[in-house]
This record gives structure tokens, sequence and C-alpha cells, in this order.
């Protein structure tokens, strides 16, 4: 991301502070994210409140929506993986600004790392590396744009998640994994794939919540192909 090209500035999430590309430098074809998703904040709350003294690993972490929150809830560390420089980019001057207005600390740079790279690639060489989390957040981009995707994409949510469950530490962690599918969403597969997944991780799964968009995300009662977004928080051990 340009920094010139953040002109626009959103205060969300209770008190920190996010700068947001212009519509007209976002490149939709380039990038898997664009914006600023509003529709996430309750549950990136729900992180601030379970993240104190945790360790925690952000995929997809985009501008640091998760990250940031999970440093204010008291995260011991947060390390966020995402593919695109870009976002990474954004994401350090949007910690840098919240650092500067006094909303998260001067330390919270020491506490927060990133890696540049291919979520899967990444999760399978922390893996290898026996590096384990307390809390492990799966936000991906849409994998399902079509009803007519959905198998492919179930394949690849339950590569990723097989990864993020083997990513948490042995002896008991969390687990948010989330899609913004609204094929995945309306298909009622997610928690399924998730039960799958846990399987072929050899790994507990405990269901604790599943919530969607926030509550001004309306799904109109004619309309429920506006029910998109699907957040799971769960028990991995």
């Amino acid at each position: 991301m340009s920094l010139e090209g953040i002109k626009v500035i959103v205060k969300s999430d209770e008190a920190l502070i996010f700068g947001v590309e212009e519509p007209e430098v976002q490149n939709p074809q380039n990038d898997q994210k664009t914006g600023f998703y509003c529709d996430q904040r309750m549950n990136r709350l729900m992180i601030r409140n379970l993240a104190e003294g945790k360790t925690v690993l952000d995929t997809y972490s985009y501008t640091g929506g998760f990250s940031f929150n999970a440093l204010m809830g008291g995260a011991t560390s947060v390390t966020a993986v995402d593919s695109a420089s870009k976002a990474l980019e954004a994401l350090r001057y949007n910690l840098q600004l919240n650092i500067d207005h006094g909303v998260l600390p001067a330390d919270a740079q020491h506490k927060l790392h990133t890696i540049e790279g291919d979520c899967p690639t990444v999760l399978e060489q922390l893996v290898e590396q026996q590096k384990t989390f307390d809390l492990v957040i799966c936000d991906p981009p849409k994998l399902a744009p079509r009803r007519t995707q959905l198998d492919k994409a179930l394949s690849k949510y339950t590569q990723v998640n097989v990864l993020a469950m083997k990513a948490v530490h042995p002896s008991g962690g969390l687990l948010l994994s989330c899609s913004c599918s609204a094929a995945m969403t309306q298909s009622g597969e997610f928690v399924k794939m998730l039960q799958t997944a846990a399987k072929v991780a050899k790994r507990r799964l405990t269901i604790l919540s599943e919530t969607g968009a926030a509550p001004d995300h309306t799904v109109v009662a004619g309309y429920p192909e506006g029910k998109y977004l699907t957040a799971v928080l769960a028990h991995i051990q």
C-alpha cells in the first residue's frame, strides 16, 4: 500500500485507529482484501477480551484489525501473517498511528511481528518448527465467490484449518476461524468442515461460539442470501 494513498482515517473497535485507502487507489484485482471490515468489529473485540497473557497468531492479518485488538487486550506477542506486502505495510503504518495517538503503548512495536508469505505455507513452516500459539486467528479472503466453487473451497478451508489447529499449543488453546463466503455460510457446512479438519489434525474441537457480522449488518428476512459471514470460536486440544 502506498501510504500516500491513505487519506481516510477510521476510528473503530473502541478507540483503535486505522488508515484506509480511498477506493480510487485500491486494486481489487490484485488485492485479496480491500477497504476496512467493520463487519468483523464485534469479533475483533471478542479477541481483545480473550487475549490477555496469550501468544497470538493472526493469519490473513490484512491491516491489523485482529492483531491490534489482541495487543489492546494484553497479548504477550502477536505474529501477523499476510501474503500482501501492501497490507503489511499498512499494518505497520496503523501500528505507529495508534502508538502516536497513545492508543497502544510504545512497547507494542516489540510485541508485534510480521511475516510476509502465503498463509498455508507459513503455517506449515511454523508447525514443522514446532512453533505453537495460545490463540490462532484464521480469517481468509473469500474462497467461494459462487456456489459452484464450494466443493473446491471446502478443500481449501479444510487445509488451512488443519494447519491452524496444529499451530495451537498442544496443551490447549483457542482458534477463531472465519469465512466471508456467502456460499459457505449458507451451505451450513462450515462447522462440519472444522470437524473434518480436527480429525485430520488429530485435535479435539470444542465449539465455544458461532457469530456473524456486527449488528448493523442486518439480514432482511426476505433475503436470507444476505447472510455471508461466519466466525467460529473453538477450543482446540
